[in-house]
């Protein structure tokens, strides 16, 4: 959680499109996991779509 807390708040803060893209690439990996883990099922097929 505090992965995806500092990945956002990357996002945000950055100061240019390429820090906005390595914080947003940084917090679609936690999040990933954290649906396809405690998800419903078939939850782990839903991430991909994004």
């Amino acid at each position: 959680m505090l992965v995806i807390n500092a990945a956002v708040a990357g996002a945000f803060l950055a100061q240019n499109l390429l820090l906005f893209f390595i914080f947003y690439e940084l917090e679609l990996i936690p999040l990933y996991l954290l649906i396809a883990i405690w998800g419903a099922i078939g939850a782990a097929m839903r991430p991909p779509s994004f």
